[in-house]
C-alpha cells in the first residue's frame, strides 16, 4: 500500500526534468483523485434542530458539504419565550466522532440561565410527575446532569454526542441577551 503512494511521485519526479528539457522518452499517465476527509470530530446539526429552527429557537450555519458541520468561528444564536419559565432545545447539535478515540473539552461559557446537556444518545426527553411542576431532562439510563466546562467527555470512535441547551427564560429581563463562546477540544490516544 504504501509504495503504490509513492510510486505517483516518483513519476511526476521523474517527468518533470524531462518535460522542461523538451525530450520525453517515456510517458506514462497515472489517475490522480482527490476525496474530502472529514474531520475526525465535528460539530453540526442535531436530530431536533430542524424543528427548533423552523421556530426560530436555533440557528447554526450548517454547511452544505459531507459532512455537513459548522465551522470553527461560526456563531451560533439560541432564543427564548420572553416569560415561558424554561424553554428545552433537546438534542438540537450534535458532535460526531469519525475515526477519533481520545477525549473531548467542551470549553467556554454560556450567559446565565442556560445551561447545556450531553448525551451519547439521542433519547432525550423531559420527564415530570403531577407532584412536581418541574422537569428533569433525561435519557434511557436516566436523569442527565448539566455539563460542566472543563469536564472530560470520553470519545468512543464512531459515536455520536447530542447537545441540548435549557433556558431558564425567567431569569432573562425583558428583551435582554448575552453571548458566550464555546471551544470543542479533542485529544487522540
Amino acid at each position: 500500500m504504501k509504495i503504490k503512494k509513492f510510486l505517483p511521485l516518483l513519476a511526476i519526479a521523474v517527468l518533470l526534468p524531462s518535460v522542461a528539457t523538451a525530450s520525453v522518452i517515456i510517458s506514462n499517465t497515472y489517475t490522480v483523485t482527490t476525496s474530502g476527509h472529514a474531520p475526525g470530530v465535528y460539530l453540526t446539526d442535531g436530530p431536533n434542530y430542524v424543528s427548533a429552527n423552523a421556530y426560530k429557537y436555533i440557528y447554526a450555519p450548517v454547511s452544505s458539504g459531507n459532512p455537513k458541520n459548522i465551522t470553527s468561528g461560526s456563531t451560533i444564536m439560541v432564543n427564548y419565550t420572553y416569560g415561558s419559565g424554561t424553554d428545552y432545545l433537546l438534542n438540537v447539535l450534535e458532535v460526531n466522532d469519525n475515526d477519533v478515540s481520545g477525549v473531548m473539552y467542551l470549553n467556554g461559557s454560556l450567559p446565565s440561565g442556560i445551561s447545556i446537556y450531553i448525551s451519547n444518545n439521542s433519547e432525550a426527553y423531559l420527564k415530570g410527575s403531577a407532584n412536581s411542576p418541574s422537569l428533569t431532562v433525561t435519557n434511557s439510563t436516566g436523569p442527565m446532569t448539566a455539563y460542566s466546562f472543563g469536564s472530560p467527555i470520553n470519545l468512543v470512535s464512531g459515536h455520536t454526542y447530542y447537545i441540548s441547551f435549557v433556558i431558564d427564560a425567567s431569569s432573562f429581563a425583558s428583551g435582554s441577551t448575552g453571548s458566550s463562546s464555546i471551544a470543542i477540544n479533542y485529544y487522540y490516544e
